[in-house]
């Protein structure tokens, strides 16, 4: 495949733009290029045409443009097929037949006019044309001058306007929603300096559910302002690779099925030699009726809407393209290969620190009763209470059973689950694959392209979360005599929303420029209980009193982990942890 591009240039009658094209064109190796505002008069567009890329064939809308060419369209005829479906002054609707797999894709690119009541005239345009796009992979992209949410605006004004309601009621008409995107969020910049600056997102690239259902791997790249004030909008087309199989999920609404308490009592009661029987032939039960599903069951929360959302979220966890710690992209496979080598190092090795806390640390300890209570012997209601106050929507482990599962099925479970709980409390080992835990990478920021942009969330079994609740439960009874009072969070009957409270009392018109100098600083911590040393934690909770069982507990459910990496579906690598909680 290849890639499509939309460029807003601010004129293309000098030759350094026009070279500026041609160093866009190449070094994106573009199959497709839309030039916008180019300033270019009707009589010159052939002879400008030639010098950018005298080898391509070149489309306009001239015709509709009372000043200049607004849009101008190139491709390569030796790749693909481009038909000009429609037009107006401020879109060119097309069809684009990738030569080499003879796939299509209707694309409309887009220069939004300046006057916003000539906006309207656009809005109304693709609504129309959405009436045609409706089972078809279809992409929009370009300059639409006008940010779609608040956070898509830096300085200036932040509010919602009239222009930004009607922009947002077309995109949730035509059903589309922005592509899967790397690189700069901001798309525009009015080049001023310091306070006067402003970076607005109004060069988008959107597609519907057909596009990303075709072309899964496709994404958007923003790419570094050159002499323009916005940025190229390029939408990639990545070699397709075969994907892995799908790990396996129990789907909660399976426990609503007629039937599944019998299914789950016929399967479950199978005899399995192991230290705990889990339901393996499920899994294969469950796949084999999956397409058997009457899915419509759920009526009108089956909606076409509710897929589209899921569809976009999906494809939005996609990760093409990454750049390292040292700032080296890599795209493709090498995604995973460098996300897993971050992880495992960032989970994996140990460093020299003093395993022996500072002494001044153990003002107050816990007393000999509250210790001896926190190990008493773990029950049956006890454990069950832990179960079902685990939320059934939570992400599972790489077992792929929800709570929901256990809790629907346990009259049939709960024994062995019980059984199984108590041993780990009797003999203090946990079996390696309870506490194998699924690590999810999701994005904190919008339009993420560095490794430091995601954050990982560990996916953990139900069993292993249940074990720990109990453990922590426990541990809460004593925490408020040994943690220190400005501390607000993990401590029952304190707020960490104290806090922020603190904050806004201490640092009241910090934003103005004139009175005495102040400042205030920000400080990104590295999450701190990712890298805590085994050693530290062991020594740490001996300083303070617990009892030896509990210690026990504690480091076999810290210590006995491994990891397996989910990126964009998929599950990639395997480490073993040994540091952090």
């Amino acid at each position: 495949m290849g890639s499509l591009a939309a460029c807003n240039i601010r004129g293309l009658n000098r030759a350094l733009k026009q070279k500026e094209v041609r160093q866009l064109i190449k070094g994106n190796h573009l199959q497709v290029c839309a030039i916008l505002e180019t300033h270019v008069n009707v009589s010159n567009v052939n002879n400008v045409c030639n010098k950018v890329y005298a080898s391509w064939s070149w489309a306009d809308n001239a015709a509709h443009c009372n000043k200049g060419t607004r849009i101008m369209l190139g491709w390569d005829v030796n790749l693909v097929d481009v038909m000009i479906l429609a037009q107006s002054d401020q879109v060119i609707h097309t069809h684009i037949v990738f030569k080499v797999d003879m796939k299509a894709v209707f694309c409309s690119f887009v220069y939004a006019d300046n006057e916003y009541k000539n906006r309207i005239a656009l809005w109304e345009n693709l609504c129309m044309h959405y009436s045609f796009m409706r089972d078809k992979p279809w992409i929009l992209m370009g300059d639409f001058n006008y940010s779609l949410f608040l956070e898509d605006t830096l300085s200036g004004s932040s509010s919602s306007n009239i222009g930004m309601v009607e922009f947002k009621e077309c995109v949730d008409s035509i059903e589309v929603f922005d592509i899967n995107a790397s690189g700069l969020h901001y798309t525009w910049t009015n080049k001023q300096q310091n306070q006067w600056a402003v970076f607005k997102k109004i060069d988008r690239i959107l597609g519907n559910s057909k596009f990303i259902d075709t072309f899964q791997s496709a994404a958007a790249c923003f790419k570094l302002y050159r002499s323009s004030d916005h940025t190229p909008c390029i939408l990639v087309f990545p070699n397709i690779t075969r994907e892995k199989p799908k790990p396996f999920k129990f789907v909660n609404i399976l426990a609503d099925k007629e039937g599944f308490e019998e299914e789950v009592k016929r399967i479950w009661n199978f005899g399995y030699p192991g230290i705990y029987k889990l339901a393996v032939r499920d899994e294969a039960l469950f796949l084999q009726r999956k397409s058997k599903l009457d899915w419509l069951d759920l009526g009108d929360s089956n909606t076409k809407y509710f897929h589209n959302v899921v569809k976009a979220k999906n494809h939005r966890s996609r990760i093409f393209s990454i750049k390292d710690a040292s700032g080296k992209v890599f795209e493709g496979d090498m995604v995973y290969h460098v996300m897993v080598d971050h992880d495992a190092k960032f989970f994996g090795p140990t460093i020299n620190v003093s395993a022996q806390p500072t002494p001044d640390l153990f003002h107050t300890m816990l007393s000999n009763e509250k210790a001896e209570f926190m190990v008493r012997q773990v029950t049956d209601d006890e454990i069950k209470k832990a179960i079902f106050s685990i939320a059934g929507n939570k992400a599972p482990g790489p077992d792929g059973y929800t709570s929901v599962f256990f809790k629907r099925a346990w009259n049939e479970v709960g024994n062995d689950v019980c059984c199984a709980v108590k041993e780990f409390f009797h003999n203090g080992k946990l079996l390696q694959q309870l506490n194998h835990t699924v690590v999810s990478i999701i994005p904190k920021v919008s339009t993420p392209d560095s490794i430091t942009n995601y954050r990982p969330i560990s996916c953990c079994n139900t069993l292993y979360k249940c074990i720990s609740k109990i453990i922590s439960e426990r541990m809460k009874n004593g925490l408020a005599d040994i943690v220190g009072i400005n501390q607000s969070a993990f401590v029952p009957g304190r707020r960490i929303s104290d806090n922020i409270l603190l904050t806004q009392e201490l640092m009241p018109n910090y934003h103005r420029n004139f009175g005495p100098p102040r400042c205030a600083f920000k400080n990104d911590i590295q999450k701190a209980y990712d890298t805590v040393e085994w050693s530290f934690l062991e020594n740490t909770l001996r300083g303070f009193g617990f009892h030896a069982k509990m210690i026990m507990w504690v480091m076999a459910c810290v210590s006995s982990t491994s990891f397996l990496l989910a990126i964009s579906g998929n599950l990639f690598g395997y480490f073993k942890g040994k540091r952090g909680l």
